[in-house]
């Protein structure tokens, strides 16, 4: 463990992929500042972040195989530039026009980004086996899991910080995350893999997909029903971000705890998925229908436990079960399905009654419980 925290070209790496998910973790609230700022509503900015999902979702594969062909790498920094010089326009509109934007041209910047986002998060993911140091690249995983939740946290409250010298610097820094992200590619430039014959193995992962799905729909049913679940308990925005913390920091502690036992576990992936997926279904069940102080925090703690060990144990499986020569298309589809469920998930929050959101993200952990349990592959 300790030669990993030790090793400098696995922290660049990092750095590089906490990056690259810096932008996406911004958006929400940068695309509400940048509509606030143009249009002088809020409005537009739920619409451009659905167009940002779906241009991921349907950029994700055929974005990410032409990484694979092409050479990870070299690939990987043509997209960060590409964002970044998207976000930049987009930053360039909000200093330089008094002029009422085209619509359109709103949706172009922001789904150009968004068609490579889940390419270049999968890109950099596939770099990883080359950035870790040997017999390190479980405990790398499971740590990156654990950044990863922070960085999810820390979007909001960057573009917030940055919010205060204007909205443009809100949508400047998400260019600027990127353009970092590009030089950090340089240090874990590698031979492209040779390519063979294996087919993509959508048998072997679909098990391992439906887990990132359950995760990213319970997860966006928290994150966007806290606000609801602080009225629960007669609170506001100050309690909707405590219950978030808590979250957040029983995630980031389970994925600690995950990275430094895990290779000494003797129990196999799926049954170490399934524990999780039980502990996510817990924690929905006692959200759905609770009411206290103690029931809430304790079904928050519960799925935080669950959610940083699962990502860590789905990524790994890909990687052992993907061609090296595809794997930036398999990460690249991990992040489009993710994102799938992410976007049900708060889909069901404007659609549902808050209960009723729970119990669907619970539905989809049983689901892929069940996929679990399923033998082959």
């Amino acid at each position: 463990m300790a030669g990993l925290y030790r090793d400098a070209t696995y922290w660049r790496w990092s750095t590089g992929m906490q990056l690259t998910r810096l932008p996406p973790a911004m958006a929400p609230l940068g695309y509400a500042l940048l509509a606030t700022e143009l249009t002088g509503s809020y409005q537009l900015g739920g619409v451009l972040m659905a167009v940002f999902v779906i241009a991921e979702v349907l950029g994700a594969t055929p974005v990410s195989r032409l990484l694979d062909r092409i050479g990870v790498a070299r690939g990987l920094r043509s997209l960060l530039v590409l964002a970044a010089l998207c976000l930049s326009a987009l930053t360039g509109l909000l200093l330089f026009t008094d002029d009422r934007v085209p619509t359109a041209t709103l949706f172009v910047l922001v789904a150009m980004p968004g068609s490579v986002a889940g390419a270049i998060s999968g890109g950099f993911r596939a770099l990883l086996p080359y950035a870790a140091p040997a017999g390190a690249l479980e405990r790398a995983i499971a740590v990156d899991a654990v950044l990863m939740d922070l960085v999810i946290l820390a979007g909001p409250l960057v573009v917030a910080g940055l919010a205060n010298f204007g909205a443009p610097f809100a949508v400047g820094g998400m260019a600027l995350a990127y353009l970092v992200a590009a030089v950090m590619v340089r240090s874990t430039t590698v031979r492209r893999p040779e390519r063979t014959g294996a087919p993509f193995p959508v048998r072997a992962i679909a098990r391992w997909l439906a887990c990132a799905f359950a995760v990213g729909q319970l997860l966006s049913v928290v994150e966007v029903g806290t606000l609801a679940l602080a009225s629960r308990l007669s609170g506001g925005a100050g309690t909707a971000a405590a219950l978030i913390a808590v979250v957040s920091g029983a995630s980031a502690t389970a994925g600690i705890c995950y990275a430094w036992l895990a290779p000494r576990l003797v129990i196999d992936a799926r049954a170490r998925a399934r524990l999780c997926l039980l502990a996510l279904v817990a924690g929905g069940l006692v959200i759905a229908f609770a009411s206290g102080w103690p029931a809430i925090l304790g079904g928050l703690t519960l799925l935080g436990i669950g959610t940083a060990p699962l990502v860590a144990i789905v990524a790994l499986q890909l990687q052992q079960v993907l061609p090296a020569h595809r794997r930036a298309e398999g990460f690249g589809v991990l992040q489009a399905v993710q994102g799938v469920g992410f976007g049900l998930g708060a889909l069901s929050i404007a659609l549902l009654a808050l209960p009723v959101s729970f119990l669907a993200g619970v539905f989809s952990c049983l689901v892929a419980f069940l996929a679990s349990c399923q033998k082959g592959g």
